[in-house]
């Protein structure tokens, strides 16, 4: 028969390993939480544990149910809101007390994806919470990727929160700096954000976000490149003819692609601009049937404002 093994005292290597195994066990349960009531218990039962990383994942997940919800809610007044709810909750207090104490661990990533969670879930985390994540994200500098930037600045137009123009400038700053490495997704989500936000950045900058546009051309979806044009002409870029060539070119190959949205998008920028698409683009444009069908308000408007352009370009 094998002897008991002697009672050891747990050495430091020792406590760390089980906390973890303790962090990872909650980082996983978080992960396969399907509920914002499960979530938020969690966060209760293990308030004193709560790292970053569990902050950070705990937010998203409750961000994505909210968002799933609403969409199942959609049309259906009667249903009760969960963000509403979550808002109210003591444990939601908790994890926001959470968040607070990690700050100065989050990376970029983490601070952004913080941020866009709150406002995805619409919940205001409360200003004290949001000027110290603002800060913080002001502090990591270029270490923000342009993606990042443009999460945080879509994050202040939801929960209406316009900190001072001197952190916008330093995050539009590192937004720029980072642009080689950024894809159509994330140019069009900083300049949608600023132009909401009323940033006004520097002419030099928007030239910058057209060249680096230009060099990655091919990647361009036909709804990037229509948010980010009249983005761009609304914070004040005058598009030069190389722009507009590549734009009249995406349009008539990618057509199909463009929806009455992007078009109506496309034709107010060059509208806004005092320039027109070719007689090929209205050509090709006209061969689509534009028809309201009484279903939907905001289709029904695209179309009737596509009508209305196209009447000011061809009058004919």
């Amino acid at each position: 028969v094998q002897s008991a093994r002697p009672w050891e005292p747990h050495t430091d290597e020792g406590r760390a390993n089980t906390s973890a195994r303790g962090a990872k066990e909650i980082q996983a349960q978080i992960k396969y939480c399907e509920s914002a009531d499960e979530i938020l218990e969690l966060i209760a039962e293990h308030e004193d544990q709560l790292d970053h990383i569990h902050c950070v994942t705990a937010a998203y997940r409750l961000a994505k149910i909210v968002q799933r919800e609403r969409r199942e809610r959609k049309g259906n007044r009667q249903t009760k809101s969960t963000a509403k709810d979550i808002a109210g909750d003591r444990r939601f207090e908790i994890l926001k007390l959470a968040v607070e104490k990690q700050i100065s661990k989050l990376d970029s990533w983490a601070t952004a994806n913080l941020l866009y969670s709150f406002a995805l879930m619409g919940c205001k985390p409360g200003f004290s919470l949001l000027d110290a994540l603002t800060g913080h994200a002001f502090s990591l500098g270029n270490l923000l990727l342009t993606v990042d930037v443009a999460n945080i600045m879509w994050a202040f137009g939801q929960l209406s929160y316009k900190p001072h123009a001197t952190i916008i400038e330093g995050l539009w700053g590192a937004a720029i700096e980072n642009m080689p490495q950024s894809d159509g997704r994330a140019v069009s989500g900083l300049v949608a954000s600023a132009q909401k936000l009323g940033h006004k950045p520097s002419i030099s900058s928007l030239v910058t976000i057209v060249d680096h546009l230009l060099s990655i051309w091919e990647e361009i979806s036909p709804r990037e490149m229509a948010t980010i044009f009249i983005s761009m002409v609304r914070l004040g870029y005058k598009p030069h003819d190389e722009l507009l060539l590549h734009m009249d070119a995406k349009l008539l190959d990618s057509f199909d692609g463009f929806s009455n949205r992007d078009i109506t998008l496309y034709l107010n920028g060059l509208r806004l601009t005092r320039n027109r698409p070719s007689a090929q683009c209205l050509q090709k444009i006209l061969t689509r049937k534009f028809e309201q069908d009484g279903q939907s308000k905001s289709k029904d408007r695209d179309v009737a404002e596509i009508k209305r352009l196209m009447k000011l370009f061809d009058p004919k």
